[in-house]
């Protein structure tokens, strides 16, 4: 789910084709808005969005991530994610490692192949977070919890969780590396928007669960 809804952001950075156009600068930027909050003046001149447009998204592909994080692991974070969360998301973000080749040009469009290195933080830490989901189950039996709000009880877990995964941070790793073809596409005006198929392919590789 985050990750079409990411694709959807993406499809909005739109970028004004021109005979000098840079397809694989036009790649590179949008995933350094998405995932690093970096927008460099080069990749302004090369879509129809603002500076602000461009952090909105970043913003948007983090609330994304936290409230899929959600889903996953079956914690209420959906109609307000923590803020604690989002930012965790924000740092594991900007541990992503990709390497853009060039553009090839293909049926009045592009091809732009991605390399990926995705994130093993979720890999590494299973285990202890299995023993915490656990130990909390037990305590919550015990009743450690009794006359607390359910609320502050998920926000509880979800921050023992987030102390989790925020120390494994600094000694992340990468799994083997996946390539994706991105297909860029011309709408007849001379804009150009990434497949939407091929972006979540993408997203989906960023961070290993």
């Amino acid at each position: 789910m985050a990750a079409l809804t990411a694709a959807m952001c993406l499809t909005l950075l739109c970028g004004c084709g021109s005979r000098n156009f840079d397809a694989a600068a036009y790649v590179k930027g949008g995933l350094d808005v998405l995932y690093l909050g970096e927008v460099s003046d080069e990749y302004l001149k090369l879509v129809v969005d603002s500076r602000e447009d461009c952090l909105a998204m970043y913003e948007e592909n983090a609330v994304n991530e936290a409230e899929n994080f959600g889903k996953m692991f079956y914690v209420d974070v959906n109609n307000e994610p923590e803020e604690a969360l989002i930012q965790l998301y924000k740092d594991i973000f900007a541990k992503s490692k990709y390497e853009v080749g060039e553009a090839a040009e293909e049926n009045g469009g592009y091809t732009v192949e991605v390399t990926v290195y995705p994130i093993d933080l979720f890999r590494t830490s299973y285990e202890a977070l299995d023993m915490y989901d656990r130990e909390f189950t037990q305590r919550f039996a015990d009743g450690e919890f009794e006359g607390a709000a359910g609320s502050d009880i998920e926000k509880d877990y979800l921050q023992g969780m987030i102390d989790i995964l925020r120390s494994g941070l600094d000694s992340l790793g990468y799994l083997d590396a996946v390539t994706v073809t991105l297909h860029l596409t011309d709408d007849g005006d001379g804009v150009y928007t990434i497949n939407d198929d091929d972006y979540a392919e993408l997203h989906r590789n960023i961070i290993a669960y």
